[in-house]
């Protein structure tokens, strides 16, 4: 069971970056704190500034769409389970989202009761299917 949402959930990555030029050479060094990992690129040509921006463009997609896969693949193998309690009928169940930038609770159930479908139902919010 799924809420739905009325706009689409974004996630904010922190970037940190130093560049220098010396006449055709330029360099940039990326760090994400998020992901644990960095790059650098490093152009030395007489064409330094479209080579320079291209690359940027290119390597930063490629990588923060890989860093961001990884990370999923990650939260979901150590997180995603069911958690149930020996006793009392409750039950969470969490995993990844479907496009979205985390963990959802998919299923909570305490003592027997939806909880999702309780909390729902209290503040008038329509459950997907």
């Amino acid at each position: 069971m799924n809420l739905t949402l009325s706009r689409p959930v974004a996630r904010i990555v922190d970037l940190y970056t130093k560049n220098g030029v010396d006449g055709a050479y330029m360099l940039l060094l990326t760090l994400s704190p998020d992901h644990g990992v960095g790059f650098i690129i490093a152009v030395d040509e007489p064409n330094v500034s479209a080579s320079y921006t291209a690359l940027v463009r290119a390597v930063s997609q490629v990588w923060l769409t890989a860093a961001e896969h990884a990370g999923r693949q990650q939260t979901e193998a150590v997180f995603s389970e069911n958690y149930t309690l020996p006793k009392g009928g409750s039950v969470e169940e969490v995993r990844i989202g479907e496009g979205e930038p985390g963990l959802e609770v998919a299923r909570l159930l305490s003592n027997g009761s939806d909880v999702i479908t309780i909390l729902a139902s209290l503040q008038g919010v329509p459950l997907g299917t």
